[in-house]
């Protein structure tokens, strides 16, 4: 589970105090002299706006251009874990789904867990499953995946069908724009087979995935910045405790 960023930012502090280190970089730089793996994205540089923005878009579909406004406004003082929960609240009510998910990638356990997921508009438990054959790995794959009203017969053993009603599935990928690395998906679904997706909702998923990456990807670089922070702190206790035999 991702850890608070100001959970993170306490523990920061203090063993910055303890090493002379006044920000993140330093701290970093630091772990890395002492023989610990390097943070991601410390010294990145963001990548360039694509030129095949879907912002550019949105003069030509008024209706998505709304959705995008009121999405991105209910979501504007937020970040971290209330961000996505708040988008994912904001993305179903906006677009008229079931349900809406924020996806993390596990990469080195090979399956997919949620961060943020709400359906029939409540929050829901963290939702883990493989990766391989998933519609997860289909949007990933393609960078963008919809599969409508015949879920059940695609996706006939996945883990949704146990604990929810899915007709139908639409996600998108999502990239970490320091890493450029695969980083998760941003998903909607809808439990009715005869119901069919906004005509907005690629536009307004495409959009609104160019921050869910990012603030996946802070998540993620505060999570493994609290791990190296820890590792520091219990080397220094344990030098104190050596040097005090």
């Amino acid at each position: 589970m991702f850890r608070s960023q100001k959970t993170i930012e306490t523990h920061r502090q203090s063993l910055g105090r303890k090493l002379g280190a006044s920000n993140r970089v330093e701290l970093a730089r630091i772990a890395i002299q002492v023989g610990l793996a390097p943070l991601e994205g410390v010294d990145a540089v963001p990548p360039l706006i694509s030129e095949r923005d879907p912002r550019g878009q949105l003069s030509e579909d008024p209706h998505a251009a709304e959705l995008v406004r009121r999405i991105e406004w209910a979501c504007t003082s937020m970040v971290g874990m209330n961000y996505a929960q708040m988008l994912c609240k904001t993305l179903s009510q906006e677009l008229g789904t079931t349900g809406a998910g924020l996806m993390f990638c596990e990469h080195d356990l090979g399956t997919m867990r949620s961060v943020a997921m709400t359906y029939r508009g409540a929050l829901v438990d963290e939702v883990r499953f493989p990766f391989v054959g998933s519609p997860c790995e289909a949007s990933i794959e393609r960078d963008f995946y919809q599969c409508e009203g015949n879920f059940p017969e695609v996706f006939p053993t996945h883990a949704a069908q146990s604990s929810f009603e899915v007709a139908s599935y639409v996600g998108v990928r999502l990239d970490d724009p320091l890493s450029q690395e695969t980083i998760g998906t941003l998903v909607a679904v809808l439990d009715d087979p005869a119901a069919s997706f906004n005509p907005a909702t690629e536009t307004v998923l495409r959009i609104c995935a160019e921050r869910a990456a990012a603030e996946l990807g802070q998540m993620k670089l505060i999570d493994s910045l609290q791990r190296s922070v820890e590792s520091l702190e219990q080397r220094l206790a344990d030098l104190q405790a050596a040097g005090s035999e």
